[in-house]
């Protein structure tokens, strides 16, 4: 007798050995294969209910993770459900908004029309000063001129006379000038205000 109690002892620490091995090397060793398994059992006639209990855990944790995976899975199904309901509503809020935006367009045209119609007012005023300056000019070099060939004190009275007048005439043109630029960067300002 005493020789079948060191018999089971001796499967008895062999299996002990294997389980051990096994555990110790499940995370970085090779995987176990049914012949692993079976020699354990064997060495080890209450390893089996162990075993029978490893794989009944092993199968509520598939069951699990299964679960899990279908939660996620019907989770992100409802996000793009609902991604793709947001991005409809966004469309029809954005044309909404781009409608809503159009409503000042009356106004806004209304204002770039008074801009054209004084920047087509200020041209002919644009012109006169340019033709002012040139004159201007154009006596200003003649009486230099004259002034060489010794011009009679009655013609420069005359000539002074004539540049004092084009001087006021284009101070009232550029202050003309300068109403109509105000008046263009007023409603300029108007139409910046109301984009």
């Amino acid at each position: 007798m005493p020789t079948d109690k060191l018999i089971k002892r001796d499967k008895f620490y062999k299996g002990i050995g294997i389980i051990l091995i096994v555990f110790l090397q499940a995370g970085c060793a090779p995987k176990i294969t049914e012949e692993d398994i079976k020699r354990a059992e064997g060495s080890d006639p209450q390893f089996k209910a162990a075993l029978y209990k490893k794989r009944e855990i092993d199968l509520k944790i598939s069951s699990l993770e299964n679960k899990i995976a279908l939660e996620k899975a019907d989770m992100e199904a409802k996000i793009s459900v609902l991604r793709t309901g947001f991005q409809n509503k966004k469309a029809g809020i954005e044309a909404e908004i781009a409608r809503v935006r159009q409503e000042l367009e009356p106004e806004r045209k209304a204002i770039k029309d008074k801009i054209e119609k004084l920047k087509q007012e200020l041209k002919p005023f644009q012109t006169r000063l340019a033709g002012i300056e040139s004159m201007l000019k154009d006596t200003q070099n003649l009486i230099k001129k004259s002034r060489d060939t010794n011009i009679a004190l009655q013609d420069k009275a005359r000539w002074d006379n004539h540049i004092q007048n084009l001087e006021k005439e284009k101070e009232g043109v550029k202050k003309e000038i300068d109403g109509f630029k105000q008046k263009i960067r007023l409603y300029e300002l108007e139409l910046q205000i109301l984009r």
